[in-house]
């Protein structure tokens, strides 16, 4: 059965992904079902759906991938908008940007802001994964201008942005 202590215990741990992914039986509105962790862990609080986003996140998944579609609208309903929200959003650091990029759609959900989008925290923080971000404008075809704001390319490092072009 899953608890909000266990799933704390869980993120502190190397496989926390493998292990918030394992269905357990707990009771979801009156009835009893097999839901895995990131579904439990909407009902419990923002901080801690928080983490559960981010360790999705590095693994290349969205909620979408992990939450089902009734457990997904039951948290809205029950007034977990905040919790459900905390586990949307990217918080863009460099793991969190190696596991998106793995996705196909990776160039969209990039694009994402609270504050800077992938593109332009890539830039402005790590040249190799520049790059890589580079090759994948390039594959899609986009712009610099449409996804790297000018005050952010001008506060970017020189190494970073001759990643970014050099392709």
């Amino acid at each position: 059965m899953w608890s909000h202590s266990a799933i704390r215990a869980i993120l502190s741990q190397n496989n926390a992904h493998e292990q918030l992914m394992q269905r357990k039986l707990a009771r979801v509105y009156k009835k009893k079902e097999w839901i895995n962790a990131y579904e439990f862990g909407l009902f419990t609080d923002e901080s801690t759906t928080r983490l559960m986003g981010e360790t999705l996140h590095i693994h290349g998944m969205v909620m979408s991938d992990v939450v089902a579609p009734f457990i997904h609208q039951l948290a809205c309903v029950r007034g977990y908008e905040k919790n459900v929200r905390a586990m949307e959003r990217f918080v863009w650091n460099i793991p969190v940007v190696r596991g998106i990029i793995r996705r196909p759609d990776s160039y969209i959900l990039m694009t994402e802001e609270y504050g800077l989008n992938a593109y332009e925290y890539t830039i402005l923080h790590d040249r190799f994964m520049s790059g890589e971000i580079g090759r994948m404008m390039k594959y899609h075809r986009i712009p610099i201008y449409k996804v790297i704001r000018y005050d952010v390319f001008k506060k970017s490092p020189q190494a970073n942005i001759k990643a970014l072009l050099t392709v």
